[in-house]
Parts: structure tokens; C-alpha cells; sequence
């Protein structure tokens, strides 16, 4: 499987534990050692979201899809 690098987030932050993209927009979520959430646009690498969850590390985070109704 090969992969082709099309743009890189830089963003400085805390050690990142889990990493998904959502299906529809160009967002993507972060879940950080430090129990915070990051939601960023890929596309303008701003941060849309910031969410403090827990004072324990985030393992996994993900994004869920809606059902069609």
C-alpha cells in the first residue's frame, strides 16, 4: 500500500494518541495525551474545535457517521 502526502498539519500540541478522519468534511480529530480533543480543517489548518474531555489520556477518538434517515 502506498500512500502520496498531498498536505501535512503542523500544529504544535500535546502527544497525540488518536487520529481519525471524518467521512463527508475535511476535518480531522485528535485525541491528545492530556484528555483534550482538537477538531482541525486540513484544508485552512485551523482549529475548529477544542474540547477538554478528562484529565486522563485519550486512547481512541472517532468520529461517527449519521445514519440516513
Amino acid at each position: 500500500m502506498k500512500f502520496d502526502i498531498k498536505k501535512k498539519l503542523v500544529a504544535k500540541s500535546e502527544r497525540v494518541k488518536s487520529v481519525d478522519l471524518h467521512p463527508q468534511f475535511p476535518w480531522v480529530l485528535i485525541g491528545l495525551y492530556t484528555g483534550n480533543i482538537n477538531i482541525y480543517d486540513y484544508n485552512t489548518q485551523a482549529c475548529l474545535q477544542y474540547i477538554e474531555v478528562t484529565q486522563v489520556p485519550i486512547r481512541c477518538a472517532r468520529f461517527i457517521a449519521e445514519k440516513s434517515r
